[in-house]
């Protein structure tokens, strides 16, 4: 299991910071030390590295069953543009960002083209009744996530909470507003043509 660099700092200074308080408290017994300070320091103490890693770092997009559509294609697909998004947590994790999130963004960009392009041939294939709607959206996401590049190659100062937002929810609201609907089309589709 791979841990970031600010995850191995926070678990390194939490266990520094364990033995120094255990420590601590172990002069405090031997003198006879009965107050509560010892506590509530050495909680404070503890909860502090894990306490910045949940307020102050992205979060991972994580893989839920919800997110499945049905169709193998698709869902392969959406696994792998959210192990781009979670590439992104990464590299600002590692402080990495200014090399990589292009980089990412590159690769995002080229395939979510292509995944959009095998959803529009399955739309053909099954003759999905809104492909003409369901395409103009993607039409609308390419031209918007072009626009998104660009800005944050203008502006290399855009942060990358920005940009993990950006992505998650268009990717969230992608697989849960159009491909569950398309999803269900194609199983249904699927199924009769299994039954005949």
């Amino acid at each position: 299991m791979y841990l970031s660099t600010q995850k191995r700092f926070a678990i390194f200074a939490a266990l520094i910071l364990a033995a120094f308080a255990a420590g601590f408290m172990l002069l405090s017994m031997v003198f006879h030390l009965e107050s509560a300070w010892p506590w509530a320091v050495l909680i404070a103490i503890l909860a502090a590295p894990l306490f910045y890693m949940r307020v102050f770092q992205l979060s991972y997009v994580k893989w839920k069953d919800s997110y499945y559509v049905g169709v193998e294609e698709i869902d392969y697909d959406h696994k792998q543009l959210v192990g781009m998004i979670n590439q992104v947590v990464t590299a600002s994790q590692d402080h990495l960002a200014d090399n990589i999130v292009p980089e990412i963004l590159d690769k995002l960009i080229d395939y979510t083209k292509y995944h959009l392009a095998r959803e529009e041939k399955l739309m053909e294939q099954y003759d999905y009744p809104v492909k003409e709607q369901h395409a103009i959206q993607h039409a609308k996401f390419i031209g918007k996530i072009n626009r998104f590049y660009s800005k944050y190659s203008e502006e290399r100062n855009m942060k990358n909470q920005e940009v993990f937002d950006f992505l998650r929810c268009w990717l969230l609201k992608h697989i849960s507003n159009t491909d569950k609907d398309l999803g269900a089309f194609i199983q249904a589709k699927r199924n009769a043509q299994a039954e005949e």
